[in-house]
């Protein structure tokens, strides 16, 4: 429970220190800059790579058990 909870801190005050007073168009990255956005663009690229890793997983074992 730690981790997702560092996660959204970390994230919260990358983006309340980098965030520009331009507007946006209703996206919360749209509003960042700097170390914020490389953070928020790494850390949704590690999202999806462990969500593929986990489909491909299920994927596997849900076909190993149907050839039984």
């Amino acid at each position: 429970m730690s981790f997702p909870i560092s996660f959204d801190l970390v994230s919260t005050y990358l983006n309340f220190i980098s965030t520009t007073d331009e507007k946006i168009v209703c996206r919360l990255p749209d509003g960042m800059t700097g170390t914020a956005i490389n953070f928020w663009i790494g850390s949704q690229v590690f999202i999806a790579l462990i969500v593929l890793i986990l489909y491909m997983l299920v994927r596997h074992e849900l076909r190993k058990m149907t050839c039984k």
